[in-house]
C-alpha cells in the first residue's frame, strides 16, 4: 500500500501530516483489502500534478465505460475489486488532464 502513497505527488505548501494521523491512516489501509494494490500502476498512469480530489473522484465515481455484468456502471475502484481487467481503467487513467 505504501507504494500508492508513493505515487501521489504531495501539493506544494501543503501541511505536514502528524503522527497520528499517520497511524490512523495506516490503521485503514491495514483494513483495506489486497484489491487496493492494482491501484497503484492507475495511479501512476495519471499525469503527474492532479490533485488528490481529482483522484479520489475519479477512482470513486462511476465510469460510463465500466459496466459489470448486469450492466450496472461501476467505479474504476469497484471494477478492479471485482476482478475487472485493468486495461480499460488505465486507458482512461492515461486520458485524465492534469489540474
Amino acid at each position: 500500500m505504501r507504494a500508492l502513497l508513493d505515487v501521489l505527488p504531495a501539493p506544494e505548501g501543503s501541511a505536514r501530516i502528524t503522527p497520528e494521523q499517520t497511524e490512523a491512516a495506516q490503521a485503514d489501509l491495514e483494513a483495506l483489502p489486497a484489491s487496493y494494490e492494482l491501484l497503484v500502476p492507475v495511479v501512476a498512469a495519471m499525469p503527474k500534478g492532479l490533485r488528490p480530489v481529482s483522484v479520489s473522484t475519479f477512482l470513486l465515481l462511476p465510469d460510463p465505460d465500466l459496466e459489470n455484468d448486469d450492466e450496472t456502471t461501476v467505479s474504476p475502484f469497484e471494477w478492479l475489486c471485482a476482478g475487472g481487467d485493468p486495461e480499460p481503467v488505465l486507458a482512461v487513467a492515461r486520458g485524465l488532464l492534469a489540474d
